[in-house]
This record gives structure tokens, C-alpha cells and sequence, in this order.
């Protein structure tokens, strides 16, 4: 695993990363699909692996690898879950959001260290279908975050952050 980790990392300089060179250096068979996690700490991209695990490209002076899955002792990936990711800007926080084997919404995110939340089970929210695209956002004009999934009733469900994690059901509203 970290061979062929170090080996994408060795080729990449400068100071911006882009998901098409994570996959062309690292080939499909072991990114499926990347997220840029760019920001005020630094570049950086989130990519799941065959492992099942998100993995951190992060570059400072130069390029680091970190499994985000071990260091925020969360649970696997589904096989072939979608992974999103952005950074709230009123408090500089990194998200990495995916569904995992149990059918939940897992949230990693950074302040200081790798954390994780289970939105499904913070929120009281419906399982995930299996390959559910995952959106997560933040609005900036109130500062919330969002995470958008179809559940397996076939809705759309969002989680929002408002002081704690909700649920709503958009295709009811």
C-alpha cells in the first residue's frame, strides 16, 4: 500500500494537485475518485482506495500521505462509495464525507487532528442507498453545512448543521 502511495507522491511538485493527476499517476484500479480538500492549511486531496479507506495527498513543502480512515479510527468505505469533501471557511475545517459499509453517512473532519461523525446516526437519518452520490457543502451566507444523499426509499435526503446535525427530507417538502 504505501509503495504504490509513495511512488504517486514522488512524481508530484508544485504547489496545487489536481484529481486527474491523482488518477492518471496512481491509475483507476487504486483511486477510484478524488476530492480537492484545498485551503488556507495547505494542499491537499482525499481519495478512496481499494483498501476501502480515504487516503490524504497533503502537500506543505512537499507531499505527505495519511490514511484520514486509521488516524480518525471511523469505519471502511462502502466498496464503490462515493466520497465528497470541502472546507468550511468561518472556521477553516476540512470534511470528508462517504457512505459506509453500514449504510451511514460518516463524516471525517479535521481541527487539529482526524475526527469522525456518523451523520446518519447524529441526525436520525435514513440509510444511504448503496452508491448514493454524496454532496457536501457549506452556505457561507449563514455559515451552515450541508450533505445531500438519496436514501434507500429513493429520496432525497439532506443533513444540515445548525448547532447540531438534522435531517430533512427533500422530496417530502
Amino acid at each position: 500500500m504505501f509503495q504504490s502511495i509513495g511512488a504517486l507522491l514522488n512524481g508530484l511538485s508544485g504547489e496545487t494537485v489536481f484529481a486527474e493527476k491523482v488518477h492518471e499517476r496512481a491509475g483507476q484500479d487504486e483511486v477510484e475518485e478524488c476530492v480537492d480538500l484545498t485551503g488556507q492549511s495547505g494542499v491537499s486531496a482525499a481519495c478512496p482506495r481499494t483498501d476501502n479507506h480515504v487516503h490524504e495527498l497533503f502537500y506543505d513543502s512537499h507531499w505527505h500521505h495519511n490514511d484520514l480512515t486509521l488516524l480518525a479510527t471511523a469505519p471502511s468505505a462502502a466498496p464503490g462509495s462515493h466520497i465528497d469533501g470541502y472546507q468550511t471557511e468561518f472556521n477553516s475545517q476540512q470534511h470528508v464525507n462517504y457512505i459506509g459499509a453500514d449504510n451511514h453517512i460518516h463524516e471525517l473532519f479535521y481541527i487539529n487532528s482526524w475526527s469522525h461523525n456518523d451523520l446518519t446516526q447524529l441526525a436520525n437519518a435514513p440509510a444511504a442507498a448503496p452508491a448514493s452520490p454524496v454532496d457536501g457543502y457549506q452556505t457561507s451566507f449563514n455559515d451552515q453545512q450541508h450533505v445531500n444523499f438519496l436514501g434507500t426509499d429513493n429520496h432525497v435526503h439532506e443533513l444540515v448543521y445548525i448547532d447540531s446535525w438534522q435531517h430533512n427530507n427533500l422530496t417530502d417538502l
